[in-house]
Order: C-alpha cells, then structure tokens, then sequence
C-alpha cells in the first residue's frame, strides 16, 4: 500500500496531480452554476450526483496526504482513514441519505468525543466548496475552530477550496 501511494502521490510536487482533474469534473457535473449566498440552497440533482462521485476522491487523497508517503519528511508510519460512521455523518450533512426535494436543508448528525467531527466537517467543507459553496465552520471553541483550520489547511489548498472555507 506504501508503495502504491508512494507513486499515486508525489510529495508537494504537482506532477500528476489529480487535483485539477477533481475540480474540473465537479464543475463539469455541475455545467454553470453562480455563487450561491442565500439561506436557502438550491441543492440540484446534479450536484447531489456530483457530491456522490467527489467524496470517495476527496477521502482518498485525505487519506494519502496524512501519511510519510505525502510528506517527503515525516516520520508518521500511519494514513488516517474515515471511518463508517463518519461517511455516514457527512452523507446526512449533505442530505445525500434521503429525498431532500433539492434543498440543502438543515441537519444534525450527533457524534462523540473523539469521533471524528472535525474530519466530518473538513470533508463536507470541501465538498460544498467544489461545488461552487461558501463554507463557514462555526465550533464554540475558538481553539478547536483555530486547530481544525490549521490541520485541514493542506487538503484545502490541495483543492483550491481554501478561499471559500471559513472557521
């Protein structure tokens, strides 16, 4: 599997970055859409399509950049992965688990201490950002807020999505 990611991933290079690609095939799902403002989201059949065929990517690369693999200096022997539950969670943040008659409506998913929120919330962020989304993450600790924009600050960049996520 190291191996494998090893040439899958080149280590801060852009050489065969799949990024680009990823962006282009949201957009291209999505044909032309605005900026989207208002409180009430239009949630279209072809985004919800396109949310469907993004997020195993987005995992994936997560999954990638967190281990000695991406990062040409590290001494991390360990990829995090998501879990069930967690792609689950971001499912029903996204109304990808029900008929939601194309309206991004308001959702709670209850998670645990240590449960993976933050990563729930990161990914859900990049998707609605791909999707041509602005994202504001709201946390009632200004610490954890601070940390989890530091720690996903990466894979936003990675994706071009960091000028559309706000913490």
């Amino acid at each position: 599997v190291k191996q494998i990611a090893q040439r899958a991933v080149k280590p801060k290079s852009m050489q065969n970055n799949p990024i680009p690609q990823l962006n282009q095939a949201a957009f291209s799902w999505l044909g032309s859409q605005s900026r989207h403002h208002s409180i009430k989201l239009n949630w279209t059949d072809t985004m919800i399509v396109a949310a469907q065929k993004i997020i195993p990517y987005i995992l994936a690369i997560w999954t990638l950049s967190t281990g000695e693999c991406y990062y040409a200096y590290s001494d991390r022997e360990t990829l995090y992965t998501t879990q069930n539950p967690q792609i689950v969670a971001i499912c029903c943040l996204l109304c990808l688990d029900i008929d939601c008659k194309n309206e991004l409506i308001n959702n709670l998913v209850e998670v645990g201490t240590g449960e993976g929120k933050s990563i729930i919330i990161a990914i859900s962020a990049v998707v609605l950002a791909l999707l041509d989304f602005d994202v504001y993450c709201a946390c009632y600790s200004e610490y954890l807020s601070t940390r989890d924009e530091k720690n996903f600050n990466d894979l936003f960049i990675l994706f071009g999505a960091q000028n559309h996520i706000q913490y």
